[in-house]
């Protein structure tokens, strides 16, 4: 069984593990929330944004990529010489607050795949805020291998169909699409 995991599982699986789960083995389609609704509405217009990069040789907007069991869809990359920087946009960012440990594996993996297809060294990525704040995140080795580590647990919790825990943030039920299944039992 050859599983694929895409960038935006990861994301949902570090924010809470369980929702990755009644996507992938209970193969429950999600209800979209206000939230996921909200933010479909500034992806849309995201590419009306007067965003120069003059300085960059290439530009890539919206592209599927996949390479063995990782697979993404990018909202921009941007190349420069022999380098890729991942940009992921989000609804909305907060000056001096961290960003979210989630959006950075969402890039990671983004920046794998991508990296393999377009035979580029990805160093970069760049989360941005329809608000206009930027969060900027140096690619590492550490990020990269625990990007492999959280594709193995996810797809051996597909293959053995493990339940996992509920998050130990409770707070974080509050408008999921899945707590009328999950009711963190």
């Amino acid at each position: 069984m050859n599983i694929i995991i895409n960038a935006e599982e990861i994301r949902q699986y570090i924010y809470c593990k369980r929702k990755v789960y009644f996507r992938r083995i209970m193969n429950i389609k999600q209800k979209k929330t206000y939230l996921m609704l909200k933010g479909e509405k500034y992806h849309e217009y995201k590419n009306m944004l007067d965003v120069k990069y003059k300085s960059y040789d290439i530009i890539i907007k919206d592209r599927y990529f996949k390479y063995k069991d990782m697979a993404a869809k990018i909202d921009m990359i941007k190349i420069k010489g022999n380098e890729l920087t991942v940009v992921e946009f989000k609804r909305f960012l907060k000056a001096g607050i961290s960003v979210r440990e989630s959006h950075i594996f969402q890039c990671v993996i983004g920046g794998i795949v991508s990296s393999y297809n377009l035979n580029k060294e990805f160093k970069h990525i760049e989360i941005c805020g329809f608000n206009g704040i930027t969060n900027f995140v140096q690619v590492n080795k550490h990020l990269i291998d625990k990007s492999r580590v959280l594709v193995d647990e996810i797809k051996n919790m597909i293959k053995n169909k493990i339940l996992p825990n509920p998050t130990d943030n409770e707070s974080k039920c509050n408008g999921c699409e899945y707590w009328r299944r999950c009711y963190r039992i």
